[in-house]
């Protein structure tokens, strides 16, 4: 846990929905808060829980309840990591369309709980986007259930979407029902050296506005210089068509090199590095239209930050400050104008950010009345949220 956290009263981990209901009974009765933790890779977002509160991991709660590998549903504890998941899925050559860093210790309830997603969000989507059903523990231990085991689900309120992205504001969430979709036969990591973040920028969004359906196109920045990824999936031939088709527009940006094949990992370390670890740099995520994304990259640029990754798709950045650095006041202004969102995901121990979801966003009101209607002894999340919910 983050060193500005307090130790929690107690860490609990619950065995079935039950225990999680008598727990919240009594978190009620004491006046304590609920924090859920699941594998704790994103406990740097977001500010520190209130006092006093448990630490209620699903980390017992780690089981694929129901797999229908023909209906392309699967129904899994929140416990369960997305490693876990992808091998049972794999064994059927299906997957969850879902890429986020550090999978192997990453649970479904945390990816959906902070709706994470990777470099495969403007292609894929979101969890919000393949999420089908939810089953959680809300105020005074009530259990609620929305959506269902079937794809085309539209009886009733949205439960899911309202839990995807709440980070536990709203209850603790005991079952998840996903839509899955088959494995691809062919997948391929490309890139080109850059000679910088906005000349990468640049090649990565005339790919992009070339519509050759790539899967992901990363920007990324580090000790070994700045690079373009470009990540496709499909059949071979396919995927021959794209390269082609790609390195014809990279040959038209003289800032970039000779197109090289990357290692299948290589995308997947660049993830990890965006996950929350104890340490002095700063780290946020940065998210704008990805239309004015070539303007912020340039602004982070000579602000001095570390453009740690920049979906060229969905308009995600990811930057790490040198220890020492604070964030930028100019970058902070060109994400303002532009409409987008700060939020920063590790701050160095002694440094206390005012807002750590970045300036005052236009649906905090509506976080607030949600919060209020549905917990309104503020007992889930203990403080964490947008407005210190």
């Amino acid at each position: 846990m983050p060193s500005s956290w307090q130790p929690p009263a107690a860490i609990v981990c619950p065995r079935s929905a039950e225990e999680v209901q008598e727990l919240v009974r009594i978190a009620h009765e004491t006046g304590t808060g609920i924090v859920a933790g699941g594998g704790l890779t994103a406990a740097g977002t977001g500010y520190p829980p209130r006092q006093p509160y448990l630490l209620v991991l699903s980390s017992s709660l780690n089981r694929i309840l129901d797999y229908e590998p023909e209906d392309l549903t699967v129904v899994c504890q929140p416990g369960v990591t997305l490693h876990d998941l992808q091998t049972c899925l794999g064994a059927h050559n299906q997957r969850l369309a879902l890429d986020v860093p550090m999978p192997d210790s990453a649970t479904l309830g945390g990816i959906v709980s902070g709706n994470r997603s990777g470099f495969e969000r403007a292609s894929a989507g979101t969890p919000r986007d393949m999420l089908i059903g939810v089953r959680a523990v809300m105020s005074g231990g009530t259990l609620v259930r929305g959506g269902g085991r079937v794809v085309k689900n539209v009886a009733g309120y949205d439960v899911c979407k309202l839990f995807t992205g709440a980070w536990g504001t709203l209850g603790f969430i005991t079952e998840l029902i996903f839509k899955v979709q088959v494995m691809y036969s062919c997948r391929w990591v490309c890139r080109w050296r850059a000679n910088s973040v906005p000349a990468a920028v640049e090649a990565g969004r005339a790919m992009h506005l070339a519509m050759l359906a790539c899967s992901g196109l990363i920007v990324s920045e580090s000790q070994q210089g700045v690079f373009l990824y470009a990540l496709l999936q499909g059949v071979e031939e396919r995927l021959m068509w794209q390269k082609q088709a790609l390195q014809r527009i990279a040959s038209e940006h003289a800032d970039l090199e000779e197109l090289e094949n990357a290692e299948e990992g290589e995308l997947q370390k660049l993830l990890d590095g965006t996950c929350w670890r104890s340490g002095d740099e700063l780290q946020a995520k940065l998210t704008v239209p990805a239309d004015a994304l070539l303007h912020t990259a340039g602004v982070l640029k000579q602000a001095g930050a570390v453009v740690h990754s920049a979906d060229c798709g969905s308009g995600v950045i990811q930057i790490k400050m040198p220890a020492g650095k604070v964030f930028p006041s100019e970058a902070a202004a060109a994400v303002r104008e532009a409409g987008g969102s700060i939020t920063f995901t590790a701050l160095p121990a002694d440094m206390q950010w005012e807002d750590r979801w970045g300036a005052s966003r236009p649906e905090s009101r509506l976080f607030a009345v949600l919060k209020e209607k549905m917990d309104p002894e503020g007992v889930f999340s203990a403080g964490r949220f947008v407005g210190r919910l």
